[in-house]
Order: C-alpha cells, then sequence, then structure tokens
C-alpha cells in the first residue's frame, strides 16, 4: 500500500464533492475504498457535508425536478430512501404514479 503524497491529498479534497469516487480513483491509481478513507482521513475536523448525489425526477416523459434525494423526496412528500428505492428498483414502486428517477451526477454510494 503506498502512502499519499501532499499533491493528491489536495487534488482528492478540492474535488471530492464535485467528481464520483471511481473517477477519482481511476485518475489517482487508487481504489473507490480508498478514495474514501483517503476522504475520511484527510478532510477538515469541521466539514460535515456529504457528497451530492443529483437526480432528475420524471412524471411520464417530463422532466419535473433536479435536486437531491432529499429535494426530491420533500418534494413528493415521501422518505429519502424512497427515492433510492426508486433509482435502484423502479420495478419495486406500487403507487401507481409513473416516475422515474435517474441520477444525473454524483458518487457511488447509491448506484443500484
Amino acid at each position: 500500500m503506498r502512502g499519499w503524497t501532499h499533491r493528491e491529498i489536495k487534488y482528492l479534497l478540492e474535488n471530492y464533492y464535485e467528481v464520483p469516487n471511481k473517477v477519482l480513483a481511476e485518475q489517482l491509481g487508487r481504489t473507490e475504498n480508498a478514495i474514501r478513507s483517503a476522504h475520511a482521513r484527510y478532510k477538515p475536523e469541521h466539514e460535515k457535508r456529504e457528497k451530492r448525489d443529483i437526480y432528475a425526477y420524471y412524471k411520464g416523459d417530463e422532466l419535473v425536478l433536479i435536486g437531491t434525494a432529499k429535494e426530491i423526496a420533500e418534494y413528493l412528500n415521501v422518505r429519502e430512501a424512497t427515492i433510492y428505492r426508486y433509482h435502484c428498483r423502479p420495478e419495486l414502486l406500487k403507487s401507481g404514479r409513473i416516475i422515474k428517477v435517474e441520477k444525473i451526477r454524483g458518487g457511488d454510494k447509491h448506484d443500484g
């Protein structure tokens, strides 16, 4: 296991919230797990934010909203976990609403 250089750490911290872990791993020659671990180790102590996955919510073929899972959940008045379920397993949707939730940017945390 090789150590992290100052340059790699700086790049990781500057790009962690905007670039998917898979891409960071490829760019830095690391595994996705190494990316998550290094970020947890080197991020500033006061930093509390999380990687922001951005989703598009459709009703039928009409784009209704673009936002985080939390924002879409609030709009639909459902739990955030429901948005991840729509994205990962749309066949589980039983409400009769014709919707689609598609990830358009973000990390790999909730990919199905």
